[in-house]
Parts: C-alpha cells; sequence; structure tokens
C-alpha cells in the first residue's frame, strides 16, 4: 500500500469552498462582451480552487 501523501497547501472544508464559490461574482460579468472581464472572472475562480 502506498503512503498517503500530505498535500503542499491546507485542506480547506468543502463548505468554505462552497461558499467561496458562491460568493464569487463580478457585478460587470455576463458572460458577453470583453474577453478581459472573463480572464478576470476565471483568474478569481482559480483562486479560491488553489
Amino acid at each position: 500500500m502506498t503512503p498517503r501523501r500530505e498535500p503542499d497547501h491546507p485542506v480547506l472544508p468543502q463548505a468554505t469552498v462552497v461558499a467561496q464559490f458562491r460568493d464569487y461574482h463580478l457585478e460587470k460579468f455576463s458572460g458577453l462582451g470583453d474577453p478581459r472581464i472573463v480572464d478576470e472572472w476565471i483568474q478569481g475562480l482559480e483562486f479560491i480552487f488553489e
């Protein structure tokens, strides 16, 4: 059996990640228009899930 490896970063409870995801939104984001706004939104999501 392979020993369990500890993660390199703290593991957040799933409820915390879900709460951050629900609270994350850009007022100006509609999914249409300027691709820079979409990039900003995606970067924010990546930060939440790091």
